[in-house]
């Protein structure tokens, strides 16, 4: 009964669990390519229903048609820069090294399935999601202090840096930042490598090999 229990696991059930989850984490840093990485939203009384930024690895798109107009007519009256992805250097080359990334992975997945490599790729994604993050926020400190001195709206003392993470107050609208689908499907995909990382020997092979110890807690259950 064990032998022909082992044959039938052997002979049908393929997939190696580590493998299996590199692919789930290759697919979560694919995905991030196409998602948001992150939401700023502003309210204020005369904006009800909020004007909403999605930012991407290549662009910052707004809730609405009309949402970037908007907010950069609001800029304009306190002296912040207008929203322009042309003065942004990093969304021309940003979404290529995730690009890049996701290859390296997939080549490690098909030809060079080894630890050291999947320590490699997890170090270089974590150090570019850092470098995203540092880069945002730098963004933002410079819009949010930037200002221009012949502004309508000047305030002494006063920045416009929205919050990298969190609800800022600013003049009369309420700032809330937050990370979006794209950094919450990168965060899955470096935790899965983590596990895989820290646990390899607790993770199954392709052949099995602990099989017979399985099938002995099967039968015995039986």
């Amino acid at each position: 009964m064990k032998k022909i229990i082992k044959n039938y696991l052997l002979k049908e059930i393929k997939l190696d669990p580590k493998k299996t989850l590199v692919l789930i984490s290759l697919i979560l840093l694919g995905i991030s390519i196409f998602l948001p990485l992150w939401s700023i939203k502003l309210t204020a009384p005369q904006y009800p229903d909020g004007l909403s930024l999605q930012i991407f690895f290549n662009e910052i798109a707004g809730g609405q048609k009309s949402t970037i107009q908007n907010v950069n007519i609001l800029n304009h009256y306190i002296g912040m820069a207008p929203i322009n992805i042309d003065v942004i250097p990093e969304f021309k080359y940003l979404i290529y090294v995730q690009i890049l990334l996701v290859a390296c992975g997939a080549y490690i997945y098909i030809k060079s399935f080894k630890l050291k490599s999947l320590i490699k790729l997890f170090a270089l994604q974590s150090i570019f999601c850092l470098f995203c993050l540092y880069d945002f926020w730098l963004w933002l400190y410079t819009y949010g202090h930037d200002l221009d001195p012949s502004a309508a709206i000047k305030i002494p003392g006063m920045s416009y840096q929205p919050p990298i993470i969190g609800t800022k107050n600013l003049l009369n609208f309420t700032v809330i930042s937050l990370p979006s689908y794209g950094v919450i499907s990168l965060t899955l995909a470096l935790i899965i490598l983590l596990y895989i990382i820290c646990h390899k020997k607790d993770i199954l092979p392709t052949e099995f090999k602990r099989s017979d110890d399985i099938i002995i807690r099967m039968v015995k259950k039986k």
